[in-house]
């Protein structure tokens, strides 16, 4: 049952098809879609790291052969992979201004990436790789998450853990809103009875965020 006051952000995987254009993948990674969601469970946004070509276009993978190819981060208000994940989790819970918070934190992370003009590779620097960096930027590191005993992949998400903004970028959040929950050792928490632990950290928006929550969205 949801908790009728709270909003939530979670994270699943898109398991990639067997194949994408000539490029046999056997079902063996997934692509990890970001999406918030209502008191009711309804999905409001989502987010999500796409190859896209050099006309601007979000194509289904890049090209490792296309070093016009780029990586970009998209905020859609319209479903696009989220009705389709799995192994679905909710990684924040907060009031509606709480979580709006984390879309204007989210929407930096765009637009920073996208002015770069990454290029896109297969292994590395793909779309897992904006979805950690998002992540980074919310203050869940991503290799604490893959260290979680919380919460476990179900396919490889290559390239997760590479971050696409230099340290500098999160020196300045980080200044701007102080001292940060220690996440990583919530995630590794083991008591089912700590899961309703309150995180406190302080937040450049009028709104303080109050709690980061780490389960599954059907087990409250």
């Amino acid at each position: 049952m949801y908790d009728s006051k709270k909003y939530t952000i979670r994270i699943g995987e898109f398991k990639l098809p067997a194949k994408i254009f000539d490029l046999k993948l056997f079902d063996v990674a997934s692509h990890i879609v970001i999406t918030a969601h209502d008191e009711t469970g309804a999905q409001i946004w989502e987010i999500n790291g796409l190859a896209t070509d050099k006309s601007g276009n979000r194509i289904p993978i890049g090209m490792p052969w296309d070093r016009t190819d780029t990586i970009k981060g998209y905020l859609d208000f319209v479903p696009q992979m989220g009705p389709l994940v799995q192994n679905q989790v909710s990684i924040v819970s907060g009031s509606p201004e709480e979580i709006e918070t984390f879309k204007l934190r989210a929407l930096r992370v765009i637009e920073r990436v996208n002015e770069n003009d990454l290029h896109y590779k297969i292994d590395t620097q793909n779309s897992n790789s904006f979805a950690g960096t998002i992540l980074k930027a919310f203050g869940i590191p991503p290799q604490e998450l893959l260290n979680s005993p919380k919460h476990k992949f179900e396919k490889p998400v290559p390239g997760f853990v590479t971050d696409l903004l230099d340290d500098s970028y999160y020196v300045s959040m980080e200044s701007e809103r102080g001292k940060s929950t220690d996440v990583g050792r919530f995630l590794h928490r083991e008591s089912k009875s700590d899961l309703g632990k309150k995180l406190q950290c302080q937040d450049p928006s009028p709104s303080l965020l109050k709690s980061l929550m780490f389960r599954s969205p059907t087990s409250r």
